[in-house]
C-alpha cells in the first residue's frame, strides 16, 4: 500500500502545478526561433523543456522561503558559462551540510527523466512534509543540475553541436557536416569540446563536491537469466569495481564506496514489485565500462585540465540507467510514473544514506549478488576491449589482458594458457631446441607441450618470439578444449579450404569462439591479444556449458 501511495504521490506531482500544466508543452515558437530544434515525438510531449525547467526553479526558489538557491554560471562570473547555443546553465543549490553532493541528469538530451526526478526531490526538500528531508538539509549541501545538456535537450539529441564561439558558425567536419560530441565523453585532456563541458568542469572544481550522482537512461534489456522480464533499472560505476583503473584510485576507496551505495541503493529498490534493476553492463551483457573521459569518471580521477584543478580534487560517483530513452522510441506513456519514481527512489535513498552514514555501513562485495551476466571483458576509451580470463579453480583471480591491439607471440599464448589453466609444471622440460634450459620459459613452454596444446614447429623449434597467427590460436583451442564442431552448420570460409588447420578453424567457428568476416578467416594474419584472450574466454565457457 505505502509504494502505491508513493506512486500516486508522486503522479500528483507531476501533473500538478507548479511542474503541470503547460510546462510540459512543447517548445514555444519564439524558443524556436532563438534556438533550432527537432519536433518532439508524442512520448516526448509529456516531459519538461528549457523553459519549462526554467519556470519551476524560480517558482521553487520563490516558495522556499529562502531554502533554495537557484542560479546560472553567467551570474557566477565564469569566462565559459553558456552552452554552445547560447543558453545559460542552470545550478539549483540547497541544504546547508558539509557534506557536498553533486547531482546532475539529462547530459544526454534524448534522456528526460533525470530531470523530472530531481525536480521531485526539490520539491520534497522544499516542503518537508518528512523529517528526513530536515535532516537532509542539515546535513548535505546539494547542487542539483537538472539539465546539463540543454541543447541536445532541446533538440531531443543524446549530442551536442559544436559551434565556432568568435563567428557563431556551426564547426564542420571534413564532409562539411557540423560536429557534435557526446557531453559524457568530453571530460578529457585532449576533449572538452562543448564550452558546456569547460563551464561545468570549472563549477565542479571550485565547488569540490564529496560524492557525485548522475541519472541516465539505456536501451531495453532483459533481465539475465530470464527469457522476458524487463529491466526497468541498472546501477553502474564509470570505472568498472575490481577493474584496471578504479582499485588504484585514492588506495581503492572509491572502488569500495560506489559499491556500497548502489548495494545500498539496490536493497531499496527491491522492495518495489515494479521495478527490475540489474547491473549496467555492454557488449551483450558480458563487459563492464572503463571509461576515462567520462564526466563522473573525470571526477573520480581528480582531472586537473589546463590547472583548473590544482590540487587535484576528486570524489566517487555512480550513476543510474532507466530502461528506455526518446532517441529509440522505447519510452511508453504508461510507464512514465513508475520509471521517475524509480529514479527518485534511488536518489532519495543514497541522499538519505549518505546524510545517516548508512551507506557506509553496507557490504561492498554484495555487488556481485546485483544480478548479471558472466563479465568477459572492459570496454574502455583508452585501450578497445579488455578480455577478463578466468583462473581455473581459482575463483578470486583474474587475467586482465590490457593492449588488446597488439599481437600476441607464441610465448605469451603459452604464459597466458598456463596461468588461465592452472597447468602442471616441473623442470627438465628441454624439448625445443630454441628453448634454453633451466630458463624460465623452459617451464612455461614444457607445460603447455606435455598439456597437448602446443607441439612446436617442423624444425624442432618452438618459435618463442613468432606471432601467433589466428589458425594457430584455432589449432590450440582446440586442443586445450578438446572442441569438435558443433552439430549444426560450420561456417564456410573461401581462404580455409587450404590451409592445415580447416578442421580446427571448422570447430571454433561453428562454436562462435572465433570467428572471420565477410566470408574469410584470414589463417595466416596474426592473432591480437584481444582476439586471443575473448577466444580463450568463450571456449572457457563453451567448457563448462558442456
Amino acid at each position: 500500500m505505502i509504494k502505491k501511495l508513493l506512486a500516486l504521490s508522486l503522479t500528483a506531482v507531476l501533473l500538478s502545478s507548479p511542474v503541470g500544466g503547460n510546462i510540459y508543452a512543447a517548445p514555444t515558437e519564439t524558443n524556436q526561433q532563438l534556438h533550432p530544434i527537432t519536433k518532439q515525438p508524442i512520448y516526448e510531449l509529456s516531459s519538461m523543456d528549457y523553459q519549462g525547467m526554467i519556470k519551476t526553479l524560480e517558482e521553487f526558489e520563490e516558495k522556499s522561503n529562502g531554502k533554495l538557491e537557484v542560479f546560472t554560471l553567467s551570474e557566477r562570473g565564469y569566462q565559459h558559462s553558456k552552452s554552445q547555443q547560447g543558453r545559460e546553465l542552470y545550478v539549483a543549490k540547497i541544504g546547508n551540510g558539509d557534506k557536498k553532493i553533486w547531482i546532475q541528469g539529462r547530459i544526454h538530451g534524448d534522456e528526460p527523466y533525470g530531470l523530472e526526478s530531481q525536480i521531485e526531490i526539490l520539491e520534497r526538500l522544499i516542503e518537508q512534509k518528512d523529517e528526513k528531508y530536515k535532516t537532509l538539509m542539515n546535513e548535505l549541501t546539494m547542487y542539483f543540475i537538472p539539465m546539463y545538456n540543454p541543447d541536445g535537450s532541446e533538440m531531443n539529441n543524446r549530442r551536442t553541436f559544436l559551434f565556432d564561439p568568435k563567428t557563431g558558425e556551426p564547426v564542420l567536419d571534413e564532409k562539411g557536416e557540423q560536429k557534435s560530441v557526446d557531453m559524457n565523453r568530453d571530460w578529457a585532456e585532449n576533449m572538452f569540446l562543448a564550452s558546456d563541458s569547460i563551464a561545468f568542469y570549472e563549477f565542479w572544481a571550485d565547488i569540490k563536491p564529496d560524492f557525485a550522482f548522475d541519472i541516465h537512461h539505456q536501451g531495453l534489456k532483459t533481465l539475465y537469466g530470464t527469457e522476458d522480464k524487463q529491466v526497468t533499472m541498472s546501477l553502474g560505476i564509470s570505472l568498472a569495481p575490481g577493474g584496471p583503473t578504479l582499485p588504484g584510485v585514492q588506495d581503492g576507496k572509491y572502488d569500495e564506496v560506489t559499491r556500497q551505495a548502489l548495494v545500498h541503493v539496490y536493497d531499496e529498490l527491491l522492495k518495489y514489485d515494479q521495478f527490475v534493476v540489474d547491473r549496467y553492463t555492454v557488449g551483450n551483457g558480458t563487459q563492464e565500462i572503463d571509461i576515462k573521459g567520462g564526466v563522473v569518471s573525470g571526477m573520480m580521477l581528480g582531472l586537473n585540465y589546463k590547472g583548473l584543478n590544482p590540487d587535484g580534487h576528486s570524489n566517487p560517483a555512480i550513476f543510474i540507467e532507466t530502461s528506455g530513452n526518446t532517441r529509440q522510441g522505447d519510452m511508453p506513456e504508461d510507464q512514465r510514473e513508475d520509471l521517475i519514481l524509480q529514479n527518485v527512489v534511488a536518489l532519495d535513498t543514497f541522499l538519505t544514506g549518505i546524510a545517516s552514514g548508512d551507506i557506509y555501513k553496507e557490504d561492498a562485495s554484495r555487488w556481485s549478488e546485483i544480478p548479471h551476466a558472466p563479465i568477459e571483458g572492459y570496454q574502455t576509451d583508452y585501450d578497445g576491449i579488455m578480455p577478463i580470463i578466468p583462473v581455473k579453480g581459482k575463483t578470486d583471480e583474474k587475467i586482465v589482458l590490457d593492449k588488446p591491439n597488439n599481437t600476441i607471440t607464441r610465448y605469451q599464448a603459452a604464459e597466458l594458457l598456463v596461468k588461465a589453466l592452472n597447468l602442471p609444471v616441473s623442470s627438465n622440460n628441454a624439448v625445443f631446441k630454441d628453448v634454453p634450459k633451466g630458463h624460465e620459459s623452459e617451464i612455461v613452454v614444457g607445460a603447455v607441450h606435455a598439456a597437448g596444446i602446443f607441439t612446436g614447429k617442423s624444425d624442432g623449434t618452438f618459435g618463442s618470439n613468432d606471432e601467433l597467427t589466428r589458425a594457430q590460436l584455432a589449432v590450440i583451442l582446440e586442443q586445450a578444449f578438446d572442441l569438435s564442431a558443433s552439430t549444426g552448420s560450420v561456417p564456410s570460409f573461401e581462404d580455409v579450404p587450404t590451409s592445415w588447420a580447416s578442421q580446427s578453424i571448422g570447430a571454433v567457428a561453428s562454436l562462435d569462439i572465433l570467428n572471420g568476416k565477410d566470408g574469410k578467416f584470414r589463417p595466416n594474419e596474426a592473432a591480437t591479444r584481444g582476439e586471443f584472450g575473448t577466444a580463450l574466454v568463450k571456449a572457457i565457457n563453451q567448457t563448462k556449458m558442456n
